[in-house]
């Protein structure tokens, strides 16, 4: 009920619109695997993959008008599994190469049926391709100790995305415009963001850990565990001027473990990076340069204690 009211309150929604979507798609996975030695093998595959289409939801998109198709990968790779020192030490190395077809993004698109002249929609990019590195180390120097690190190099760029739009912002972020005339006669520009790294790709990525672990008497184990975490900048979206800064994180923890109970001192962001790391755009409705960006600060360091009891 609405406040005041004296009883049931008609609200009108307007018209609705139902619309429908289904995909069928076929996922094949093709390998092969060479034991070179006891200690290394090799392998390469081909895969694809395929996230299906549908119908936009999200705010801002007229009915009838946010239907989108699937989104097609083939991905190749190849790669190097190794262990050494009788399997004290492994090193694992891959490279990959990923083909996108029909990337769905959201932009905002001419609509001249549209109050707001725009539409809030998810469309099919033309293309993209990701060229990627994986390394992986870990290594046990003593009984006690485990050592690991993991990185990742990606180097990715739309291949073909060209956006048809009425925001100046837009044309902006693009840097290029080619005119096109509306139906209705408005002006438009095609831009062209083919050459733009993929949105919230980071160029690098790292990861690593150390865990230590020893009997202080017959059934109780000394552990303590530190791992940290960075990654490079990353484009918000398909232009390189909204971009979230590179940050490290450090998560710790310290504390005595039974077979059947465990007491842990802990501390996540230990040293306190407030660098942003995610956010979303909320478009450029009114299509006159106007754009906000609505970011997601991280957690503030924080720590405790966790008892856990296995029955």
């Amino acid at each position: 009920p609405f406040p005041g009211a004296d009883g049931p309150v008609q609200v009108n929604v307007g018209p609705t619109a139902v619309l429908e979507s289904s995909d069928n798609f076929f996922t094949p996975r093709f390998a092969l695997e060479y034991q070179a030695t006891d200690t290394n093998l090799l392998y390469a595959s081909v895969s694809k993959g395929v996230k299906p289409g549908g119908v936009s939801t999200i705010a801002g998109t007229a009915a009838g008008n946010g239907r989108f198709f699937p989104e097609k990968l083939w991905n190749y790779e190849i790669g190097s599994k190794n262990s050494f020192a009788d399997g004290k030490a492994i090193a694992n190395v891959t490279g990959f190469y990923m083909d996108y077809s029909g990337k769905q993004v959201t932009l905002l698109e001419p609509n001249p049926n549209n109050a707001q002249g725009n539409d809030l929609v998810v469309r099919n990019a033309g293309s993209a391709r990701v060229y990627g590195l994986e390394v992986e180390l870990a290594v046990n120097p003593t009984e006690e100790l485990n050592l690991s690190l993991g990185y990742t190099y990606l180097d990715s760029k739309y291949t073909d995305f060209v956006v048809t739009t009425t925001s100046a912002l837009g044309i902006a972020l693009a840097g290029n415009c080619t005119p096109i005339a509306l139906p209705n006669g408005l002006g438009s520009c095609s831009t062209d963001f083919s050459g733009e790294p993929l949105e919230r790709t980071p160029k690098h990525a790292l990861t690593v850990a150390a865990s230590y672990r020893t009997p202080i008497s017959d059934d109780l184990d000394l552990v303590v565990d530190l791992s940290a975490q960075y990654q490079s900048k990353r484009n918000q979206d398909s232009n390189a001027f909204h971009y979230f800064g590179s940050y490290v994180n450090v998560d710790g923890r310290v504390g005595v473990d039974t077979d059947q109970w465990s007491v842990f001192l802990y501390g996540e962001n230990i040293l306190g990076d407030d660098t942003i790391r995610s956010g979303q755009s909320s478009g450029d409705f009114s299509a006159l340069g106007n754009l906000a960006i609505i970011t997601f600060e991280p957690d503030k360091p924080q720590g405790g204690i966790r008892f856990n009891y296995r029955f």
